[in-house]
């Protein structure tokens, strides 16, 4: 579904040639549909941030699958996500399985907590008749037969991890499948992410947080990425003091005292700030309210929609390919402008090979080029100039 090296741009159509002689390359048209936000030239931030974007399938879900079943994460596999958020319970005899709520009513044939039945008896319930004939016997998974079944592809395992107390079972069953750099671990308690911690300082972890105010501790204690609920996001953006807050961010990037204002959602800005991650759990929100949250600074979404999720990064792929192509022919002209220096001579070299890597749809190669274009130290304007567009291709996810 994805391309990450923006593929679907280079295929896009062509609306303006933004370079002059043999190197001339295009820009593509914008898309019939509503798209996101559009980065403008100069100076103004790219409205997304400057990292690379996560499409998460929650719960391995999209329209027509059994949650929570291997089906549902082929299916994901195949569509390209870059995670699958899974759900971890343990059954009376102590195995760990795939489950989201505490009991197996809602999505199997059976009844009952999960607590209170044996694994055979949960291997006997039929978790996809419910969803489509076609899944009629697909079986409730184990977290084992889980990561065999993604082992070997490039999608990771986000554990939403429901009972705390079987940290050590799962750090033990993933570390005998060898899985450890493909799992992110989500711990609800400090605690708990300090015993992941303790087991295998190596794992990824994403902390599910009760409240906006626990974010501090999980961090403190180490976290790599923290989940917040869209309403806590787009609340605090709404909050009378975060918005005088983020004006006051906006004066000081207008006045070149920041490098960019951050977000306008005090509650993403504060974990920002901090180096941590931001994702959140979208649910079945569509095209509209995830470019919202992207554009506040999220850079992972949990959806039941991978698809439609899937199209806006696309989208905002193309538009940091096509924002950068801007913004590289006016740094082109000013260079030009400004003299023919050594610096200069490599600084127009590189920039033509970063546009044409741009327009091949290697945006890798593309930042390596914009890298190399400031080795003959240019002038701080033109560095700076060059620093503005590496964050808007969020150069920093191929280093």
């Amino acid at each position: 579904m994805r391309d990450t090296t923006m593929g679907r741009w280079a295929r896009g159509a062509v609306a303006a040639l933004v370079l002059t002689g043999p190197l001339a390359l295009a820009v593509p048209a914008p898309a019939a549909h509503a798209g996101p936000a559009q980065g403008s030239s100069g100076t103004e931030p790219f409205p997304y941030p400057d990292a690379g974007l996560t499409l998460v399938n929650h719960r391995g879900l999209s329209p027509g699958y059994p949650e929570n079943t291997l089906a549902a994460f082929r299916n994901s596999i195949s569509m390209g996500v870059d995670a699958i958020e899974i759900d971890l319970r343990a059954t009376k005899d102590g195995e760990i399985v795939i489950l989201h709520d505490e009991t197996v009513d809602r999505t199997t044939d059976g009844s009952g907590r999960i607590g209170d039945l044996t694994l055979a008896q949960v291997k006997a319930l039929d978790a996809g008749g419910h969803v489509s004939p076609e899944f009629a016997g697909e079986r409730v998974p184990t977290f084992a037969e889980t990561l065999a079944a993604v082992k070997g592809s490039d999608v990771r395992l986000l554990l939403d991890i429901k009972e705390s107390d079987r940290v050590a079972d799962i750090v033990e069953i993933t570390d005998e499948h060898r899985m450890a750099d493909q799992v992110i671990v989500g711990p609800r308690t400090v605690a708990a992410l300090n015993e992941f911690k303790a087991l295998d300082p190596g794992l990824s972890t994403l902390g599910f947080i009760a409240t906006p105010q626990d974010a501090d501790a999980f961090i403190a204690a180490g976290v790599d990425y923290i989940r917040l609920w869209p309403d806590w996001i787009t609340a605090s953006r709404d909050d009378a003091a975060c918005e005088t807050d983020y004006a006051a961010r906006v004066a000081a990037y207008e006045r070149g005292e920041r490098p960019a204002p951050g977000s306008s959602s005090c509650v993403v800005e504060d974990v920002v700030s901090q180096g941590t991650p931001v994702w959140s759990t979208t649910n079945d929100l569509g095209y509209e309210p995830m470019d919202e949250l992207l554009r506040l600074g999220a850079t992972g979404l949990l959806s039941d929609v991978p698809a439609e999720l899937g199209r806006l990064l696309g989208d905002i792929e193309d538009e940091r390919a096509a924002t950068s192509v801007r913004r590289i022919a006016e740094l082109r002209e000013r260079v030009e402008r400004d003299g023919h220096a050594s610096s200069s001579t490599t600084m127009l070299k590189q920039l033509d090979r970063a546009v044409r890597h741009l327009d091949r749809g290697r945006p890798d190669r593309a930042c390596r080029s914009l890298e190399r274009s400031t080795r003959d130290s240019p002038p701080a304007g033109q560095r700076a100039a060059v620093e503005r567009i590496e964050a808007i291709l969020a150069c920093s996810r191929f280093a």
